[in-house]
């Protein structure tokens, strides 16, 4: 493990490069990075002070792509034609340059021609060639090594066996026939010891090689032990692609260390008796990276909640972590921020300097930032050498990461000029963001591109072109708290029959991205996870290595014996795809969830990275509507005198109780709901006290006709009225008798509601008693609802549809213009709670008669149609449909299908049905969404779901089309799940949505 062997030159696809800076052939050099004679030079001698060997390898025949990109003379598809004298002139003079002079670059004892990976036909001229270069290399007083290569083009021609062997591929280059032959080898099994990230293998198998593995082991092969021709091991990590799938020097040293500190242990050691692994990797993440190095950027801090650094600015730039990393302002200072004070940050250079640089992989960082509206392009947030973290690249508003020269993304724009809650968090296989909780989030970790980040914390914002606006509670922690919410992570899981014992179930359940379940290399071979207790599921995630399913199903069981399987088409089998493959449908209860392999797309067995789980109940809470109610009333700039003591401590203390809800990072849905309903109540009571006093009936004598009682408040609230005498004055104002001999007193009480809050005011009425001869023929007079606002009580007074979500009605409601009676008592605490009680008063959807809403229920499409008909106030024909299935089609529901057909809103199902009880699945709501709206669709949309290759061909445009507009997202996740079927509470708010970008293009089109 004291050798050091750098591959100069390589092809990535067409396209060759060479690292190393050549006078003699100034082209030939790779302009986008190289080494120049002096740093390589350097390089060396400094591997010599600590004992370590810079072995330079110059490959040739094959990898030589860059060398015929300067001359084409010298080859063909990136081989040398070594037939050719001038060729053989060209490579030779390429050694000398480095090899020959006073100072030369190559100044270690060994040097490596390659010779692996040609594909031409002439092996005696193969044979000849690298015996050339063996031996040129020898006659300049140094060690040559080259490739494992002479099984492949096996011949007469002598090559010489001055060198050493690398032998990586036994079908190319056999340890047995080098041993053979002559040549001292190295293992270098390309079955074990070669990474390539993102395509080959991404680590080693650390527990067999440590268990199992010596280097006289080529796994085909096997040498008898201390065989003195084997001179040891070496592991390499190839970058053949890196910059195809993103990968980052951090992300390299990530897989070097630990590669070193087992081979070393192996190596150095050998088999021990007393071995244990787990012993071992405990021992091993004692060593830190040496003094100067630290490429894993890993820091230690001495509290329990892993608080590296905590600027909330109340008091400047000080660190309240503890640590003491105090930060140093330039050009910046501090402004009232959401809690407390907040950093302004103010473009070009302007930033808070930290005692820090990077954080390695391992990290969560939270914060709050409000944009100003002008920020530059690519405004830096954080910085370091290492990376940054960027917002509005290319005027986009967005937030994204880069490192190096790699730039990655999050496709949720940022407001401007209005707080915005960020939770940012990173490990060695992704990076994942979460926006006000769960109003967006996405994971960089398809499997196709590797999107890490170490996090820059040396500086918040930038020394030239930093972000403008705010920036208050900064959180940085050095552990990663997961905060997807995959129910399937360090739960129980089993499998048949794995590859090896290094390769268990459980490796697929670890959260770690250098561990793999590996099936037999078998198609019938299964994985299952117990989630510990049944909970409702919807989707299941799979990260594939390169042997990916090609074929397969995803089961689910409450008990372990009777099992479903989740896909309902396509015979209940899933098509894989290499990467990350997200399956979404119904919710659905479960305790187990099962894979089951049909068929393989590769030789070997199944592997995965991991195995997730997930329920949308389960993951973070969507803290939006809290912020934006919090600020709301911070507007109203609300004044204690003019509210009941009780009123105000209770917006106070609810007060209190959401911002700490919003300060909670892994805040749960249910703790977001009832943080937002608790904030919502005792706003609506202030405004019910600021409406009672502008409640009066200006009664001043004794009543003897109908008296007025208004049903509808200021504010948004709502009054009903109630009797003492209803027999006499009814709570609509009518009046029904009037008493004999004395006037009668009556108790009229208005309870005004908003939301879930309530209040009461009593007035004192007289009635005017009859007149001693009987009254004259008094007779009660029927009341006239005003049609502003109805009359109180009576569900459905305007007729329609039943509305009453029995077996014949929807819960749709009727098309009153009046208040309705029902109480909804199953929202309080539910996500969508103020969408719901909006669509409601708009009156085109209502709740049942048992006082629920059912928010998660499904929509039927029948039901869906009538609340977008009435949503949009359609008037259209009262026609009889002519679908096959128009039997089926419910008297109530008839013209609003009608209406919708008309407009061209809707259309049937090919075989000439409309299915109307059929479940509304998301991706045709996206459909009709846009169609209501008007929006023109186009083809060719890239879009960023997570499953965007679920989503059917036909409906893309208007998935598209709808995000654009803003009226529907994904799930979660970065999910838009188009084959779930969509809830009443979707439904109520995508409505909402779309007659919110309607009365906006209205808006427009007047001005």
């Amino acid at each position: 493990m004291n050798r050091f062997q750098i591959h100069l030159n390589d092809d990535v696809g067409d396209v060759g490069y060479f690292r190393l800076e050549s006078e003699k052939f100034p082209g030939v050099t790779s302009k986008d990075g190289f080494y120049t004679k002096q740093q390589f030079r350097d390089l060396q001698l400094l591997g010599m002070e600590y004992g370590v060997n810079v072995v330079p390898e110059i490959d040739t025949p094959g990898h030589s792509g860059a060398f015929i990109a300067y001359d084409p003379r010298l080859g063909s598809n990136n081989q040398l034609d070594i037939n050719r004298p001038e060729t053989l002139d060209f490579i030779k003079e390429l050694f000398d340059e480095y090899l020959d002079g006073s100072n030369p670059t190559f100044v270690g004892p060994d040097v490596h021609v390659g010779t692996d990976e040609y594909f031409g036909d002439d092996k005696e001229a193969f044979r000849r060639y690298a015996d050339m270069l063996l031996n040129h290399i020898n006659s300049k007083g140094k060690r040559a090594r080259l490739w494992g290569s002479l099984s492949a083009y096996d011949g007469t021609t002598p090559v010489s066996n001055k060198a050493t062997m690398d032998i990586w591929y036994e079908p190319y280059g056999s340890v047995l026939q080098a041993i053979e032959l002559g040549y001292d080898v190295v293992n270098t099994n390309t079955n074990l010891l070669y990474i390539v990230p993102q395509l080959y293998r991404s680590y080693l198998n650390y527990d067999f090689i440590y268990n199992e593995w010596e280097p006289n082991d080529w796994l085909e092969t096997k040498l008898p032990y201390g065989h003195p021709q084997v001179k040891g091991g070496m592991f390499a990590l190839w970058n053949d692609v890196s910059v195809e799938k993103g990968v980052s020097m951090a992300d390299s040293h990530q897989r070097i260390l630990p590669s070193m500190q087992v081979l070393a242990e192996k190596l150095w050691r050998g088999n021990r008796v007393d071995r244990n692994f787990a012993s071992f990797q405990a021992d091993a993440a004692k060593y830190v990276d040496p003094p100067g190095v630290h490429q894993s950027h890993k820091l230690q801090v001495d509290n329990e909640r892993n608080i590296v650094l905590d600027y909330t600015f109340d008091e400047g730039f000080a660190d309240r972590s503890g640590n003491g990393f105090d930060g140093n302002a330039v050009n910046a200072g501090t402004e009232k921020g959401i809690f407390g004070q907040a950093v302004r940050l103010k473009g070009g250079a302007s930033y808070v300097e930290t005692p820090l640089r990077t954080l390695g992989f391992g990290w969560t960082m939270s914060m709050w930032i409000k944009p100003d509206a002008d920020n530059p392009q690519g405004a830096v947030l954080l910085e370091s050498p290492d990376g940054q973290l960027k917002y509005n690249i290319g005027g986009s508003g967005k937030l994204a990461i880069t490192k190096e020269n790699y730039v990655s993304e999050f496709n949720y724009k940022l407001p401007t000029d209005r707080w915005t809650h960020v939770i940012m968090i990173g490990d060695d296989t992704g990076t994942s963001i979460f926006i006000n909780g769960s109003e967006y989030t996405a994971t960089l970790k398809d499997g196709s591109k590797l999107e890490t980040f170490v996090l820059p914390v040396a500086k918040i914002g930038s020394e030239t072109n930093a972000f403008k606006g705010l920036i208050d509670e900064l959180i940085v922690r050095n552990t990663y708290v997961d905060l997807h919410g995959n129910l399937a992570l360090h739960k129980q899981a089993e499998s048949s029959l794995p590859e090896s014992s290094s390769y268990t179930a459980d490796k697929a359940v670890d959260g770690r991205g250098d561990t793999r379940w590996s099936s037999n290399w078998v198609d019938d071979t299964w994985f299952m996870v117990d989630l510990g207790e049944v909970k409702n599921i919807d989707a299941v995630s799979i990260l594939w290595q390169t042997a990916y399913g090609l074929k397969y199903r995803i089961l689910v069981s409450e008990d372990k014996e009777n099992w479903t399987n989740v896909v309902k088409d396509n015979n209940g089998v899933i098509n894989g795809k290499p990467g990350r493959v997200v399956t979404t449908f119904q919710s659905t209860p479960a305790r187990y969830v099962k894979f089951e392999g049909v068929s393989r797309a590769t030789m070997f067995g199944y592997s995965f990275e991991e195995f997730e789980v997930y329920g949308e109940e389960y993951k973070l809470g969507n803290i939006r509507p809290i912020i934006d109610l919090l600020t709301a009333i911070e507007a109203y700039k609300l004044v204690e005198d003019n509210y009941s003591p009780e009123g105000w401590a209770q917006l106070q203390q609810a007060i209190v109780q959401a911002t700490a809800a919003i300060q909670t990072a892994q805040l749960t849905r249910p703790e977001a709901e009832q943080a937002y309903a608790g904030l919502s109540v005792a706003r609506d009571r202030l405004t019910i006290e600021d409406v009672m006093g502008l409640i009066e009936l200006n009664v001043n004598e004794s009543i003897a006709a109908n008296l007025y009682l208004p049903q509808k408040g200021q504010l948004g609230t709502r009054i009903v009225w109630s009797s003492s005498k209803p027999d006499y004055l009814n709570a609509n104002g009518q009046l029904l008798q009037r008493p004999s001999g004395s006037d009668m007193e009556v108790m009229l009480t208005a309870t005004i509601s908003k939301g879930d809050a309530s209040a009461k005011k009593t007035f004192k009425i007289k009635i005017k008693a009859l007149p001693s001869s009987g009254g004259g023929g008094w007779v009660p007079t029927p009341i006239t609802p005003d049609p502003e606002e109805g009359q109180n009580g009576g569900s459905n007074p305007g007729g329609g549809d039943p509305g009453n979500g029995n077996e014949n009605g929807n819960g749709n409601g009727g098309e009153s213009g009046g208040s309705t009676t029902v109480r909804l008592n199953d929202i309080a605490s539910h996500w969508a709670k103020a969408s719901i009680k909006r669509a409601v008063e708009l009156g085109f959807v209502a709740g049942y008669t048992d006082e629920t809403f059912k928010p998660n229920k499904t929509v039927s499409r029948d039901e869906f149609v009538v609340m977008l008909v009435k949503a949009l106030k359609l008037q259209g024909t009262n026609s009889s449909l002519d679908f096959a299935d128009a039997g089926s089609i419910q008297a109530w529901a008839n013209p609003y299908i009608a209406q919708a057909l008309e407009s061209g809103l809707i259309s049937g199902y090919a075989d000439g049905t409309f299915r109307p009880k059929a479940s509304i699945s998301r991706a045709e709501l996206a459909a009709m969404i846009v169609r209501s709206l008007g929006l023109k669709t186009s083809e060719g949309h890239e879009l960023s779901y997570a499953d965007a290759d679920q989503i059917p061909d036909w409906v893309k445009p208007y998935v598209a089309a709808a995000q654009e507009a803003g009226v529907m997202n994904g799930r979660g996740d970065n999910r838009f799940a188009p084959a779930a079927s969509a809830t009443r509470a979707e439904a109520v708010v995508v409505i909402l949505n779309m007659l919110d970008a309607l009365a906006e293009l209205q808006a427009q089109e007047q001005n």
